[in-house]
């Protein structure tokens, strides 16, 4: 065991090698993206789905989908109310024959996730046990980040056209999570949980080791 979980040192890389780790993780995942992102993003769609619906209830989903935009695919959301509906106000009645359609770009719905994998498979590995549970802590963090992301987005996005017909000037918690994220939040979370994952990882290791370690060997006492 002592030889499976060694201690972590405790310097950074140097900046040449984390540029070039950078780099090259970057890439990789660039190239995993490519060939991987949608049926990835087609696997996601039914949980993205019941989201939506324990989110607001106000709405039947018509359509969810991954459809061709020119040269970029995005995830089609299509909705109509399913029951009555106030906005700053206003009652708004439902009507199956109204429906709303609202989009979110493929690389959107995966660049927080992938963007927390990139940071901590950047940062150096100290050992398999590093390595072990470091991709398990960002691979929950990585399901956290997209739960809280791609589904509030899309639910804003359908809020946002109530919003701009019937309460313009009304405050929304909502689409101020969505103006965050897409304006560079979704980046800063990424990041961070990445780098939580490694930073985290080291510590658990470094606590581990020194357990270990400070447990008294037994005396062998000749007579």
């Amino acid at each position: 065991m002592a030889g499976f979980i060694t201690p972590p040192k405790t310097d950074a890389p140097a900046p040449f090698e984390l540029a070039l780790r950078v780099a090259l993780v970057s890439a990789l995942m660039t190239g995993l993206t490519y060939l991987y992102a949608k049926p990835l993003v087609q696997a996601l769609l039914p949980a993205l789905q019941w989201m939506i619906g324990i989110l607001d209830d106000h709405y039947r989903i018509v359509s969810l989908s991954i459809s061709a935009v020119g040269a970029d695919s995005v995830v089609r959301l299509q909705v109509t109310l399913a029951r009555i509906l106030v906005v700053g106000g206003k009652v708004v009645m439902p009507d199956t024959r109204g429906l709303a359609t609202v989009t979110t770009a493929i690389g959107t719905v995966i660049q927080g996730p992938l963007l927390a994998l990139t940071a901590t498979m950047a940062w150096p590995f100290r050992s398999c046990a590093d390595f072990a549970i470091r991709f398990s802590l960002v691979a929950m963090l990585m399901a956290a980040l997209w739960a809280i992301d791609t589904p509030f987005c899309l639910w804003s996005y359908l809020w946002a056209l109530h919003r701009e017909t019937f309460d313009p000037d009304g405050f929304s918690a909502l689409l101020l999570w969505q103006q965050f994220l897409n304006n560079g939040g979704r980046i800063l979370l990424g990041l961070c949980a990445g780098l939580l994952a490694a930073r985290a990882s080291r510590q658990f290791i470094g606590r581990r080791c020194k357990a270990i370690t400070s447990v008294p060997r037994p005396l062998n006492i000749k007579a």
